[in-house]
């Protein structure tokens, strides 16, 4: 397990599984097993980020509004991209007129 973990850290991920000339291969002389334990591990310590940033998340919006009460205005500024969500609409058959369109 080890050396499996010193050998991840001496990988550099953008070039890990390319295989190109003169650059670290992590898998060669490696057996089966050895790359499929590294993989596993690689793979775990995936999965415990992946965790610890949706517990961060859930904690977030938990606590939302508790140490302070919320801004209806907070949620307003959004950073969704405009002309997409118009183009959607436009495909949507009941919708008429958008906001920018509508005659003032």
């Amino acid at each position: 397990q080890k050396s499996i973990k010193r050998k991840l850290e001496m990988v550099d991920p953008k070039n890990a599984l390319t295989g190109a000339p003169g650059q670290y291969n992590p898998y060669e002389g490696m057996s089966f097993q050895q790359s499929f334990q590294m993989n596993e591990y690689r793979y775990n310590e995936h999965i415990k980020q992946l965790d610890q940033k949706w517990s961060l998340q859930k904690q977030e919006i938990e606590n939302m509004g508790k140490s302070q009460p919320l801004d209806p205005d907070m949620f307003k500024n959004h950073q969704l991209p405009l002309a997409r969500v118009k183009k959607i609409m436009k495909s949507d058959e009941d919708v008429k007129m958008i906001s920018a369109e509508a005659p003032a």
